[in-house]
C-alpha cells in the first residue's frame, strides 16, 4: 500500500484497510500492511494473525516480521492454549484489546457474530510509552472492524468462527464507559454521528471511534445490529 496519509484518522484507517480487502489479499499481505502502513512508528517487530477453528485448533493466517513465518501452520488446543509466551500475559480490556505488563506486545481478539474467532498479535522492539500505547490502541480500534470482515470472509474456507462454537459472555452495561452508553442510546434513537457529537460535545471523529468500540463489544457490524442487540441484552435500559 505504502500510503503516507495520517494513520491516526479513524475514517482513513478504515478506508485504507477495506480498500486492501477488496483485492482479496493473503493473510501475509494483511499483516504486512498493518505493520508497515499503520504501525511503523511503533517499531513493530512482528504482526501475526491467527484464527481459532471449530475444533479449537489454531491456524496461523499471516504474519510479517523478523522471526520465521508460521503462516499456514496449525496448533492443537493442547499446545496453543498452554503455551507460555508474551501474548499469554496480555491483559485484555473491555474492547478486547490490551498489552502485557511491560508493553512489549499487544493483542486483540477478533470476533464473528460474538464468537472469538481469532487474534491479532503485535510485538515491539522496545516497551511502548503510555502515550504511544494510547495512540496504538486508537489505531487498532479502527482496524478491528475491517479485520473482523477479513475473518468473516475467510470463515468457511478455513473453518473458523463456527456457529457451533460457544458464545463469549454476553455484553452488559458494565462493559461500556458512560460515554459509550450515551452514544449507544442516541445511536439506537436514530441520531447521526454529527447529531450525537453536537449533543454530547465531542468531535465527530471521537463519536466514530467510540462507535467502533461499541460494535466490538457487542460483536455487531453496524448501527442497526448494535442497537437491536443492546435492546435484547437490556443495556439501553441503563443508558
Amino acid at each position: 500500500m505504502g500510503s503516507t496519509a495520517d494513520p491516526h484518522t479513524h475514517v482513513d484507517v478504515c478506508s485504507r484497510i477495506i480498500s486492501l480487502l477488496t483485492d482479496n489479499p493473503s493473510g501475509n499481505e494483511i499483516a504486512r500492511a498493518i505493520a508497515l502502513d499503520f504501525l511503523l512508528q511503533f517499531n513493530v517487530t512482528k504482526v501475526r494473525l491467527s484464527g481459532i477453528r471449530s475444533d479449537d485448533s489454531l491456524i496461523f493466517l499471516g504474519d510479517h516480521g523478523f522471526s520465521p513465518s508460521t503462516t499456514g501452520k496449525t496448533e492443537p488446543a493442547s499446545v496453543w492454549r498452554v503455551r507460555d509466551d508474551e501474548i499469554r500475559h496480555v491483559q485484555l480490556d473491555k474492547t478486547f484489546f490490551g498489552f502485557n505488563a511491560e508493553r512489549t506486545c499487544a493483542a486483540a481478539q477478533l470476533k464473528i457474530r460474538g464468537v472469538t474467532s481469532g487474534v491479532l498479535a503485535i510485538h515491539f522492539a522496545q516497551p511502548l510509552s503510555a502515550k504511544a500505547a494510547e495512540e496504538l490502541a486508537d489505531i487498532v480500534a479502527s482496524l478491528m472492524g475491517p479485520l473482523e470482515l477479513f475473518f468473516f470472509i475467510r470463515a468457511n474456507t478455513i473453518n473458523i468462527g463456527s456457529s457451533n462454537a460457544p458464545r463469549d459472555e454476553e455484553a452488559t452495561s458494565a462493559h461500556f464507559t458512560d460515554r459509550q452508553l450515551k452514544i449507544l442510546a442516541r445511536m439506537a434513537d436514530g441520531h447521526t454521528n454529527h447529531e450525537i457529537a453536537s449533543a454530547l460535545g465531542f468531535s465527530v471523529s471521537t463519536i466514530r471511534h467510540e462507535t467502533m468500540r461499541i460494535f466490538q463489544i457487542l460483536g455487531s457490524s453496524d448501527r442497526h445490529e448494535a442497537s437491536t442487540k443492546a435492546r435484547e441484552l437490556g443495556i439501553l435500559q441503563n443508558a
